[in-house]
């Protein structure tokens, strides 16, 4: 069976128009297997009214979805097999029960208990979006205005370079390195040096495998990891994090691009990924187009006014 994500936007139009059982029916009759991830179930918990988010985490609760393991993950599964590969020295299997026990708890007793537990899930939810959701959208937004000149239909996002000054620090270039090595390169040193509220979930994730105190610190071996060691190929969710947060700043910028961010982690591990987001559709196509590595295929539902059960009809048919 096809492995079919579905973005929040489509799962709470059929929730709010009652089409629980002809989406379930449709799904059995195209053989898709469709899945839930722990980004979904929290914007999802975004919303406000509680009997409405209930609703919504009573929906996306049900066995017929899949459940897949949490994008922090599936982030540190790939940094973990490569340091492991280059540099096995910072290889260890520290607290790997614990790890064990917290990907069972994301996969089974989450979504048991998210109807109980549906505040704090709300909580945790606006502080990604409040916090650190707030940060990406202002880089964004700044970056949008500096990259106003550019054509992003002219742009091969893979021999996207920049190089460091020492007075006005990464500069776009022709030479130097890929950005989305720079922008892993940072990301994994602040968890570790200059955290946010959750850089813990990354922090948990790569300190049950590697020995992370020595390998930050070990500042040339870090720094030949990302720049030169880490393999694109086997790094694909790191590119494609960082790939649609370049792209989105070519568009009207949103204050749901974090969760969108959040969303394209598990587009890896999927075939299909259907949303009802123009913004972001446009965004995976134009990453689609350059044909850098291998993701999902988006697909496009309009939920304004239409019969939405008619177009996934539609559109789901892939024999």
């Amino acid at each position: 069976m096809a492995l079919i994500l579905f973005d929040t936007n489509i799962l709470s139009y059929i929730v709010e128009n009652h089409l629980k059982e002809d989406f379930f029916l449709l799904l059995k009759n195209r053989k898709l297997s469709a899945c839930v991830t722990l980004s979904i179930l929290l914007e999802m918990a975004k919303t406000n009214d509680s009997c409405k988010r209930k609703k919504f985490l009573q929906f996306i609760r049900d066995d017929v979805f899949e459940k897949l393991r949490s994008d922090d993950d599936l982030e540190c599964e790939e940094v973990i097999q490569e340091v492991k590969r280059a540099f096995p020295q910072y290889y260890q299997e520290k607290n790997i029960l614990k790890a064990q026990k917290r990907r069972k708890y994301h996969l089974e007793q989450l979504w048991q208990e998210c109807i109980l537990k549906h505040e704090d899930l709300h909580n945790q939810a606006m502080q990604i979006s409040e916090i650190e959701g707030k940060i990406t959208v202002d880089i964004q937004k700044k970056n949008k205005e500096s990259f106003k000149e550019w054509n992003i239909d002219k742009i091969k996002l893979n021999e996207m370079k920049a190089i460091f000054d020492e007075d006005k620090g990464w500069i776009i270039s022709n030479e130097g390195y890929e950005l989305w090595r720079i922008d892993s390169f940072c990301a994994f040193y602040n968890f570790y040096m200059n955290p946010s509220p959750n850089s813990h979930l990354i922090k948990f994730w790569l300190d049950a495998y590697l020995d992370m105190n020595s390998f930050i610190h070990d500042k040339q071996n870090y720094h030949d990891f990302w720049f030169m060691k880490a393999r694109r190929d086997t790094m694909k969710v790191q590119w494609l994090r960082w790939a649609i947060k370049f792209v989105q700043q070519f568009k009207k910028i949103k204050d749901s691009n974090p969760f969108d961010e959040l969303h394209t982690a598990y587009l890896v591990k999927v075939q299909y990924f259907v949303t009802a987001d123009k913004l972001l559709y446009d965004c995976l196509k134009r990453i689609k187009k350059d044909k850098v590595i291998d993701f999902a295929d988006p697909i496009l539902i309009k939920v304004n006014n239409l019969d939405i059960m008619d177009q996934l009809r539609n559109k789901l048919n892939f024999s």
